[in-house]
């Protein structure tokens, strides 16, 4: 009995002493996994760190763009106003602004001397630059042919296209235009963007354009002619305008199989060279 006793306490000897071996190696292991952990929460700091610097520095590189930016404050007839910011003064878009009507004509800006002042760059632009868009309401009148005001630098010979249209109360199917431009500050390069019923030519040596609409129904909405790509003459400042001059233009009555006559109207569309 005694001799068994010895044996048991080494067997349990031996037990105790593989159980602690695992202990000692489980907590090894945890405090491995731990500085994992750590280490790769430390890079993620160090990341973080180093990228939220470069967002900063984009976000204030737009601040600063902002501010230094030029603001122009757009207004019309009816007191409605936008707001614009522009990089730079040759930035600045003097063509039709948005807030005009579908039905309003663009005859220009009011403020001449903004306009001056923009095209000699003499302009604060450390202040706010507030200009007034005229227009011309034509939602009450009858086949209006028309182009809207263009505005074009005049430092050097440049191209520009002039949209030709006809709105208002639209009611015609045939028409006949003739146009004629100030060779002294303009010169014709080409049409584009010519409607499918529209047919152009330009006389040269008569100096005229020739526009003819032929449509076997009669139009009713606004008419989009053509574009007229004109080349600016020299570097000078001035202002023109494109004369029109109606030939013919009637309207079919279907119930009678004849043509009648309709009334129409021109507005000379003026061109600044600035």
């Amino acid at each position: 009995m005694m001799k068994f006793g010895k044996i048991g306490a080494i067997i349990l000897f031996c037990f105790s002493l593989v159980l602690m071996t695992g202990c000692n190696q489980q907590e090894s292991s945890s405090q491995e996994e731990t500085g994992t952990t750590e280490s790769s929460e430390s890079a993620a700091s160090t990341v973080e760190s180093e990228t939220n610097p470069k967002e900063e520095s984009e976000s204030e590189t737009e601040d600063r763009n902002i501010v230094n930016s030029i603001e122009v404050n757009i207004s019309n007839a009816s007191g409605e106003i936008s707001h614009e910011k522009y990089a730079a003064l040759s930035d600045i878009n003097l063509q039709r602004p948005d807030l005009l009507k579908s039905d309003e004509i663009f005859v220009g800006w009011e403020e001449q001397d903004v306009i001056e002042g923009i095209g000699d760059k003499s302009i604060n632009v450390e202040e706010s630059i507030t200009m007034t868009a005229e227009s011309l309401d034509i939602s009450e009148k009858n086949n209006v042919i028309y182009n809207n005001a263009v505005y074009v630098g005049s430092d050097i010979p440049t191209e520009i296209s002039v949209p030709l249209l006809v709105g208002g109360k639209t009611e015609f199917c045939v028409m006949d235009l003739e146009v004629a431009f100030d060779t002294a500050f303009l010169e014709f390069v080409e049409f584009t963007n010519v409607d499918a019923d529209v047919t152009c030519n330009y006389d040269k040596a008569g100096n005229r354009i020739y526009i003819s609409f032929v449509s076997t129904e009669n139009v009713e909405g606004e008419l989009y002619l053509c574009d007229v790509k004109f080349r600016t003459v020299g570097a000078q400042k001035a202002e023109t305008a494109l004369q029109y001059d109606v030939k013919d233009i009637a309207a079919w009555d279907a119930e009678k199989s004849d043509f009648y006559a309709v009334k129409y109207q021109t507005v000379k569309g003026k061109i600044v060279m600035y």
